[in-house]
């Protein structure tokens, strides 16, 4: 069940992956993966409580398991709980610590909790990682621009322009506005 689970997640069809996840997992006792798989296919699927419940059960069998962390982490930040967001990123980023796009999903939850120098922190982590990750020098632009620090700002905007790929629709709108505001003073 978890294979055909994964073929159809992968196929994007959530609405039949999700109760094959859950069947997996109600048989006792579930793996660490079953749970993690399950709490990506909820999260996948916008059941956002249900992922945080399975992405928890998998970090009680696993707690070193930094996927799981950064499952529990997303579906936090999706129900907007910020702070128990941060957290599962700072426990996730211990256990996946060279992955950039943990640590700028970390930034953008410290962001929004207006942290801006720790998200910035974050960013600039990422980006010590991965140069060119482009979720990382927007969050940078971001906390940056929120720090007032405009000139750093505007490079960072113009970096992101630069390497950002065009499913980052959204975040480069903002960033031509930004920037075009920006440079009018």
């Amino acid at each position: 069940a978890l294979t055909r689970a994964a073929v159809l997640l992968n196929q994007g069809n959530t609405a039949a992956a999700l109760p094959l996840l859950r069947s997996t997992t109600a048989a006792a006792p579930a793996s660490a993966d079953a749970h993690l798989a399950h709490a990506r296919g909820a999260l996948a699927a916008g059941a956002f409580e249900e992922s945080t419940l399975a992405a928890a059960r998998a970090v009680v069998l696993r707690p070193t398991s930094g996927p799981a962390w950064r499952v529990r982490a997303q579906a936090y930040d999706q129900l907007r709980f910020r702070s128990d967001a941060v957290v599962a990123y700072d426990a996730a980023v211990v256990h996946s610590a060279q992955e950039p796009e943990l640590w700028s999903e970390r930034g953008l939850a410290l962001l929004a909790l207006q942290r801006f120098d720790d998200g910035l922190a974050s960013a600039q982590r990422a980006l010590e990682l991965d140069p060119r990750h482009a979720l990382g020098r927007f969050v940078a632009s971001l906390a940056l621009d929120a720090l007032g620090r405009r000139d750093e700002a505007v490079r960072s905007y113009q970096q992101f322009l630069g390497i950002a790929p065009q499913a980052m629709a959204t975040p480069m709108r903002h960033a031509r506005e930004r920037l075009a505001e920006l440079q009018r003073g």
